[in-house]
């Protein structure tokens, strides 16, 4: 049987936020972005909205070209142990998609440097001819939009009927927790009912599946 696992990026292979790295090097200040995601949670904003807003701070400030944010991506500190676990994936058969909530030069990035192919995000970004950033294109809220790239991925890549994971920390996770086998690295309230193991880090992946 074939074996495919869907892995989170923010909070699981690393340990701070993609998107908040992404922001204050756009030149938002935490306060501004806590404020947008508070505003977020309340329902006050909608998630296009938010990244639009995100957008107008950003180009209000300035600009930052491709060669900046590829050198911010690579400063990004992984979590120990995520090399060797893909390593172990792909060495017992397993077909590795990194799926985030994050924009998609950070996902791409990242998914070369350690080793996977496969990879999608629910957030591009758009550059200009000089390749300076002018724009940021939601996909949508991330809980959806997850679900309905793996979908899409399952279905294109004829994994219908194969044995199917996600490694997962986050609410933008539960989708795919519900539907799949969810892996749930560190403790999320809202995840744990759902969770069909849990570990905290990433070394116990070797020995679970």
């Amino acid at each position: 049987m074939k074996k495919l696992i869907f892995i989170d990026l923010d909070g699981t292979l690393t340990d701070e936020s993609t998107w908040l790295t992404l922001n204050t090097a756009l030149g938002i200040t935490k306060e501004e972005d806590e404020l947008l995601f508070i505003q977020y949670l309340q329902n006050d904003i909608a998630y296009d909205d938010w990244i639009k807003k995100l957008v107008e701070i950003h180009t209000s400030r300035g600009s930052i070209t491709k060669t900046e944010l590829k050198l911010m991506v690579e400063n990004i500190p992984l979590k120990e142990g995520v090399l060797e676990m893909v390593l172990d994936l792909h060495s017992k058969g397993f077909h590795t998609v990194l799926l985030s909530g994050s924009v998609d030069f950070i996902v791409e990035q990242i998914a070369q440097k350690i080793g996977i192919r496969a990879w999608m995000a629910c957030s591009k970004l758009i550059f200009n001819e000089n390749e300076t950033l002018i724009d940021i294109i939601s996909g949508g809220d991330e809980i959806y939009k997850k679900e309905t790239l793996a979908e899409k991925y399952i279905q294109d890549n004829d994994f219908m009927n194969a044995e199917i994971y996600a490694l997962g920390d986050g609410a933008n996770d539960i989708e795919l927790f519900k539907k799949y086998k969810g892996i749930l690295i560190g403790n999320n309230k809202h995840l744990e009912p759902i969770t069909w193991k849990s570990i905290q880090t990433l070394q116990e992946i070797k020995d679970l599946i």
